[in-house]
């Protein structure tokens, strides 16, 4: 066991996947410094802990079994030296320990200087006896609205213990995509990506030539049997754009996705309608250490399988993909064994009369089924997981469901559902494909610009945000526009602007107002008290146009905005201090002017 110090030098960050992480910090760190520790974890290793006191982690260090050894950060903690003395006497468990106690600014450790750290840390084991590592190319990271529940790693499995409602949501996603119907047009965009992986394979052209076939051949009827065939590899391929967690990659798939997904639905019916049933399934697959450790941590919490979960009805068949029970190079066998009951409402079959290899007696399950930790159990050699499906995030988050369901736009409702988790990237990527539909009605297409427009603008892009704002202008000066807020636009619109005119309206005003257009500015806010709006909407314009005036040298207008706006909120709204404050300084300029 090592303990060293960590100095800056500039490396390049390497997963970590057979060591797990732990980091032992003070709790007088600053928000935002944890934050990036906490990305700079997620970076660099593929299971990590978080401590910040000292009877939890010694609690969590002394259990009858660890399957993975630690790396120890500590940082920020008052006595690193008491700890230092107690992993001491546990250092069999231990591969390393590190103490960040480089250059502070004002006492606390800059961004820069935790990414620097981190990935000299990296390096460091990387050429420690440690031969565990995967490349992973280093990005930098932005830290924005960062939350515990943003920290989910990309694998296929998850642990729910943290981010439940964000994985919910990206399940209901999924649920999305698994309806999108498509044409053969829409393939296209799932046969370039193939072609590319192929080619970026060591230009790979005898599965190039496969592709080639299959999409010359392709019935949407067969999609089982080409999801079986491993000459095309099309499982693995399919399964990891789901593990990548980008909507817009998952995308690209979503003609084969909808075919399977709907193959699935179809074999369950039959199955239920010829009474045949399967209570007991199995799982074998070979897991690291790490791996390993957090399924051991998370006995009795819930995973979620990142795509579609293959499993057998043949306990042999299991312990033959998780190597028969052994050790190899760094992994270990890890058998599943599930036990179904009456909670699952995703689509899932038995695929064998289908499969390409029947002696597998596969039962596949469609993505997005809960599952429970029951129990565990191990021997030397092999690790058993007892799962049941939990009740379905169908009933447990009904309202996400409704939110698609009622929605006649899927794209919408992914384009929307991304936006909630704070996806604005691929979010604008959905919206940017919906303006193409040319059927879209006016209302919508209003909604989709909108949004636009305040991506844009929460980014910085004032110009592309206005541009997006006038092009909604134009839809409302048009003759084939019909405003119907009240019943068409509010249901599916936010609760924070139930009436989008006087909110683009306003919008505008502020944006044309940051390009010095003044006149155009004050014009786009009257034209927003023209529209109808909450008591709270109409002061933000009145507002708008003190502030506007004010800037002008206009007092005796800015004070009279400014009053308007005091009086439509009441003391205790939270706009209430800065209406205030604006009104305050307003009235004395107006009187010391007259």
């Amino acid at each position: 066991m090592s303990n060293q110090n960590l100095s800056n030098d500039k490396v390049q960050i390497k997963r970590i996947e057979k060591c797990m992480g732990i980091w032992l910090h003070g709790n007088r760190m600053p928000l935002p410094v944890q934050n990036q520790m906490k990305l700079s974890l997620n970076t660099t290793f593929a299971y990590y802990k978080i401590f910040d006191n000292l009877e939890p982690f010694i609690a969590y260090i002394n259990p009858l079994y660890l399957a993975t050894k630690i790396i120890l950060i500590i940082s920020d903690y008052p006595e690193p030296q008491t700890v230092i003395n107690l992993c001491e006497t546990k250092q069999e468990i231990f591969e390393a320990i590190y103490i960040l106690t480089e250059i502070k600014i004002e006492n606390y450790f800059t961004t820069k200087y935790i990414t620097d750290l981190f990935k000299q840390l990296s390096q460091t084991i990387t050429t420690s006896d440690i031969d565990d590592l995967v490349d992973d190319t280093y990005q930098p990271l932005l830290i924005r609205n960062i939350s515990e529940d943003s920290y989910m790693q990309r694998t296929p499995i998850h642990i729910l213990d943290q981010g439940f409602d964000k994985f919910l949501r990206y399940v209901t996603m999924l649920g999305i995509i698994c309806q999108i119907t498509s044409t053969k047009e829409d393939r296209f965009d799932m046969w370039h990506v193939w072609r590319r992986l192929y080619l970026e394979d060591n230009h790979n052209h005898e599965q190039l030539s496969r592709v080639e076939d299959l999409i010359e051949k392709y019935d949407e009827k067969d999609a089982v049997t080409y999801y079986t065939n491993p000459s095309l590899s099309l499982s693995r391929v399919i399964n990891r754009a789901f593990h990548t967690e980008s909507m817009e990659y998952i995308y690209k798939f979503r003609s084969f996705i909808h075919d399977l997904y709907k193959q699935l639905e179809n074999l369950r019916a039959s199955e239920q309608s010829a009474s045949r049933s399967f209570t007991k399934l199995y799982r074998g697959k070979m897991f690291t250490y790490c791996r390993l450790q957090e399924l051991i941590d998370n006995v009795n919490g819930s995973i979620v399988c990142n795509g579609f979960l293959s499993t057998t009805t043949d306990s042999n068949v299991a312990d033959i993909f998780g190597g028969k029970g052994g050790k190899k190079d760094g992994y270990i066998s890890v058998q599943l064994v599930i036990t179904l009951n009456s909670n699952i409402a995703c689509p899932f079959a038995n695929i064998s009369e289908l499969s390409t290899i029947q002696s597998e007696q596969e039962i596949l399950f469609a993505p997005g089924i809960i599952w429970r930790i029951d129990s565990w159990e191990c021997t030397d050699e092999l690790h058993t997981f007892h799962l049941s499906p939990l009740a379905d995030h169908k009933s447990l988050r009904p309202e996400l469901i409704r939110m698609y369901k009622i929605n006649e736009i899927p794209l919408l409702a992914l384009a929307d559902s991304l936006r909630r988790i704070g996806d604005d990237k691929q979010a604008e990527y959905f919206y940017e494909k919906l303006l193409a539909d040319k059927s879209l009605t006016n209302d919508i297409r209003t909604k989709v610009l909108y949004e636009i427009a305040i991506i844009q603008k929460e980014r910085g892009n004032y110009f592309g945000a206005l541009r997006y704002f006038d092009d909604i202008a134009k839809l409302f000066e048009s003759n084939t526009f019909v405003s119907d807020q009240n019943s068409s636009m509010q249901p599916i619109y936010t609760d924070e602007n139930k009436n989008i005119s006087i909110a683009v309206h306003n919008n505008r005003g502020i944006l044309k107002a940051k390009y010095n257009d003044y006149q155009k500015a004050i014009e786009c806010f009257k034209q927003a008290l023209l529209m109808n709006g909450s008591p709270v909407d109409k002061a933000l314009v009145y507002n708008n146009l003190g502030v506007l005036y004010y800037e002008k040298g206009r007092y005796k207008l800015s004070y009279d905005y400014h009053s308007k706006a005091a009086k439509l909120i009441g003391e205790t709204h939270s706009f209430w201090p800065e209406f205030k404050r604006n009104f305050d300084r307003t009235e004395r300029r107006y009187r010391n002017q007259r």
